[in-house]
């Protein structure tokens, strides 16, 4: 029985690891540092991607890693919304 309990534990393990190692080499999983230099220029501070994240802007990170995509797509959300708000007060 033992043995059995300790041979699962080691398939979880393995495919976790397997797991993490593919994401790591998926070019569309960046660093909250990366995404951060991404989407502004000097840099957010991981706080605003951490508070974007919260705002439900941003797909919150398994182990700090984002996709690219999704978290760009989600920032542009917010801009989006903060330039049309802008039009609309600048026509009444």
């Amino acid at each position: 029985m033992a043995k059995k309990a300790v041979a699962t534990i080691r398939e979880k393990i393995t495919k976790k690891k397997s797991q993490e190692k593919s994401a790591a080499d998926d070019p569309e999983i960046v660093t909250g540092s990366r995404l951060a230099a991404v989407l502004a220029d000097p840099p957010f501070s991981d706080r605003w991607l951490r508070q974007l994240a919260d705002d439900g802007y941003l797909v919150k990170p398994p182990r700090g890693k984002h996709d690219l995509a999704a978290s760009f797509r989600g920032y542009i959300r917010p801009v989006r919304e903060t330039e049309v708000k802008a039009a609309q007060d600048a026509a009444n």
